[in-house]
């Protein structure tokens, strides 16, 4: 959730001091970084916590690891080349002729796709904390320094090559965390054809996934310019804060549910399925409700009124489209993942980022960044009516209806008690949201959404801790 945040945190530090331009050009490096990476990786990071989760054989784990690491840096060290080679023409397209910023990006992607191929190690061994306090450490000390680097009255190349010497320092540190405890290997590909028959379909996702939540920013970039990318990156992302909900239970299931499938404790995995997507709606349609009644504010407190006055509008459809995105993974996802039908996963990203550019291309131009937003809605809710039909088809899930509406109930009437309050500064928006906390939490007491028995549970699952 900590890590989820830190993209608000960044949005005073860079636009306070270097302005929204800067901050436009800081997104579209950073969306270039993440699209680059969803495919430079293979996909086999994925594959790998899919099929490692359950050997215990050490050197079969780590001659799987050597041969995936040493495709991955093959591969990116080769998109790298690529860039460096028509970085001039890249960057007169989408970095306003920034070409050292086109440079810094391949630099940085071998280096990406390694350290999070180690970084999926903690994945593999159900080492939670050790992937939490890694990737706090790693998340915050980038922040730290970029924001050291802009005070210090440095521009956006400046902070490019900060980001770059953070990851660099980060991929030794995982390194040495990772790699004592299985030793040195020789890739020798034993398994490499296995691993991408699964996790070659995973690209086409993987880049669907990045075209709808990242592309809008190079269409409105084209049409618009870097400033309103600016204006539009703080409030979709303010919206996707939604996504910290449904982050930390797919993180912990990926593993989970392959260990249970495999031991073919279907019954568990049916229980497991059905009060993850009941909590997780618990806890994300209020807060779609609360960020969409406090967008304004808030935006005003971490940019600028400028800034708020013409983005507040994109967080409504934002928070929603990253709430039916996550009950949507939930379901396709992991009915694919324990079927190994990642081709249906596929289809139906491609699909999600077919309509979602040409939603894009169609609205941008006449309703500007709402535009942008309400075509990533649309793409959003397409995709989830499609592949919530094919899970279904995969797998026998139980949905309880009559909580999630108990939770729009809920929500509505927390919406009610603070939809009147006007607050002014940090302290007005805390005090709503306390407020909003105590209204909600009272509602679905009385509407007795949790049980005594799933309160026992909760309570025992965290002294576990």
């Amino acid at each position: 959730m900590l890590i989820n945040f830190s993209g608000i945190l960044i949005v005073p530090i860079i636009t306070k001091i270097l302005g929204v331009q800067d901050y436009g050009l800081y997104v579209q490096f950073t969306v270039t970084i993440s699209l680059i990476g969803s495919f430079a990786t293979l996909g086999l990071p994925y594959a790998m916590v899919r099929f490692l989760v359950s050997v215990k054989d050490k050197e079969q784990i780590r001659e799987d690891l050597f041969s995936s690491i040493a495709l991955i840096a093959i591969f990116s060290v080769i998109l790298s080349s690529v860039l460096m080679a028509f970085s001039e023409s890249i960057a007169a397209s989408i970095f306003g002729n920034a070409t050292y910023l086109v440079i810094i990006i391949a630099a940085i992607i071998p280096i990406e796709c390694i350290g999070s191929t180690l970084f999926n190690m903690f994945r593999v061994f159900q080492e939670i904390k050790k992937y939490v306090i890694y990737g706090l450490l790693r998340t915050y000390t980038e922040i730290a320094v970029i924001a050291i680097v802009a005070f210090m009255g440095y521009g956006i190349i400046d902070i490019a090559v900060s980001i770059l010497a953070v990851r660099l320092l980060f991929l030794l540190i995982i390194s040495i965390l990772v790699l004592p405890s299985l030793g040195t290997g020789i890739p020798r590909f034993s398994r490499t054809k296995e691993y991408l028959k699964f996790s070659l379909p995973t690209i086409p996702s993987n880049i669907s996934s990045w075209i709808l939540n990242s592309s809008d920013r190079y269409i409105i970039g084209i049409f618009m310019g870097l400033t309103y990318v600016g204006y539009y990156n703080p409030a979709y992302n303010l919206g996707a804060l939604i996504q910290m909900f449904m982050t930390p239970i797919n993180f912990v299931l990926v593993s989970l549910v392959a260990k249970y499938y495999e031991e073919k404790k279907i019954d568990l995995l049916k229980e497991i399925f059905k009060y993850s997507t009941k909590y997780y709606l618990s806890l994300a349609i209020p807060a779609c409700f609360g960020l969409s009644i406090l967008s304004k504010p808030i935006l005003t407190l971490i940019s600028t009124p400028e800034m708020a006055n013409n983005s507040y509008l994109v967080v409504p459809f934002s928070a929603l489209s990253y709430l039916i995105m996550g009950f949507g993974g939930v379901s396709l996802g992991f009915a694919c993942y324990l079927r190994k039908k990642t081709h249906i996963d596929m289809i139906n990203w491609i699909l999600i980022a077919s309509i979602n550019i040409g939603l894009n291309l169609l609205l941008v131009p006449r309703f500007g960044i709402v535009g942008a937003a309400l075509a990533t809605l649309i793409a959003s809710l397409s995709g989830t009516v499609f592949g919530v039909y094919f899970a279904f088809k995969y797998f026998d899930f139980d949905f309880d209806y009559n909580s999630m509406a108990k939770v729009i109930a809920a929500s509505v009437i927390m919406s009610a008690f603070i939809i009147n309050i006007n607050p002014n500064g940090l302290a007005g928006i805390i005090f709503e949201m306390v407020v909003g906390i105590i209204v909600y939490m009272a509602a679905i007491m009385l509407m007795k959404l949790i049980t005594k028995d799933e309160l026992m549970l909760i309570r025992s699952f965290i002294k576990r801790q």
